[in-house]
């Protein structure tokens, strides 16, 4: 049986490799890459419509588009083909609720390329979605 894997992605050289890795690794991955819009960060914004939730909102989903089709040129050059996701929320939590659902036997992630203190300061998704995840989780580095 295919795996069912989710894969979050951002466009970053490690989310690349973490969708390479996937189709390379695993036999005829079933691949939903997800792209998570953050939300802003203001109080606020909670009694809002999306569009001030979300700042430059149908710009924000035409960049979602740009990545989704470089996911599926990746996924194409290994003769796999992935299936794309895009919402808003906090990444973090979106990833987590998404395992939590059931609907994936493995999340892949690519390991973000912080290190030092500002991962120290700023805290890594992929860290987050480790610790929290009841799915698996694959960190690709």
């Amino acid at each position: 049986m295919a795996p069912r894997i989710l894969l979050p992605y951002d466009g970053s050289k490690p989310a690349r490799d973490a969708i390479r890795y996937s189709f390379d690794t695993f036999d005829d991955p079933r691949v939903t890459a997800l792209h998570v819009i953050p939300l802003a960060d203001n109080y606020w914004t909670v009694f809002e419509g999306m569009e001030a939730r979300v700042p430059n909102y149908d710009e924000a989903v035409e960049h979602a588009e740009a990545l989704f089709d470089e996911a599926a040129s990746i996924a194409a050059e290994t003769d796999g083909r992935d299936e794309t996701e895009n919402e808003t929320g906090e990444p973090e939590r979106t990833i987590i609720e998404r395992g939590e659902a059931g609907e994936f036997d493995l999340i892949v992630i690519g390991r973000h390329g912080r290190v030092g203190l500002s991962r120290m300061l700023l805290g890594s998704t992929a860290e987050k979605v480790v610790r929290r995840s009841p799915t698996p989780v694959l960190v690709v580095r």
